[in-house]
């Protein structure tokens, strides 16, 4: 990952490589367990729609506009459905989630990550299943990034180590 410069003045640049920073360092913790339902669900909604889209087109392209404008509508339809479930799933049930899964000790650990406009600081917000409110923890991109937009993961994994109880790597 530090092979690939970005943009330092693009915060979703920014954001984005931290994020993939996030999920890769978590999947490499011995024993955490990552839950993929939320992308399973939002990668369904998606493929659905595809499905339905090839499904007309074929049928359109075979029989001809006449045979199949009621199945077109009915097709757009379905496709508006879809279209408004997975930007539902994507807004309000994901809501920013970048990882979660189970930690080694089994317990649930769920992190979301935003950024504000003009502001180049990344907030992780961290909610655990013990029904604790979620704690935001919060750096500055310049924290892991180099001046010329290179990630270095070894900064961005200590301050992690540091900030959330339970993403230390254990020594051996």
């Amino acid at each position: 990952m530090a092979d690939s410069k970005i943009s330092p003045n693009s915060l979703s640049d920014l954001k984005n490589t931290t994020d993939d920073a996030l999920g890769n360092y978590c999947r490499s913790l011995p024993g955490f367990r990552q839950d993929n339902t939320k992308l399973d669900v939002r990668l369904a909604l998606g493929y659905v729609s595809v499905v339905i889209a090839a499904a007309i087109f074929v049928a359109d392209y075979k029989l001809g506009w006449e045979a199949t404008k009621r199945w077109t509508a009915v097709a757009v339809a379905a496709y508006a459905v879809l279209n408004m479930a997975f930007t539902y799933w994507m807004w309000r049930v994901e809501h920013g989630v970048v990882c979660e899964g189970r930690m080694g000790n089994g317990k649930w650990i769920s992190m979301a990550s935003k950024t504000e406009k003009h502001n180049p600081t990344y907030y992780l917000i961290i909610t655990r299943e013990t029904g604790t409110k979620p704690v935001q923890i919060q750096a500055p991109f310049t924290t892991w990034f180099t001046a010329d937009g290179y990630f270095v993961a070894k900064p961005f994994q200590e301050w992690l180590a540091k900030n959330v109880d339970g993403l230390s790597p254990k020594k051996k």
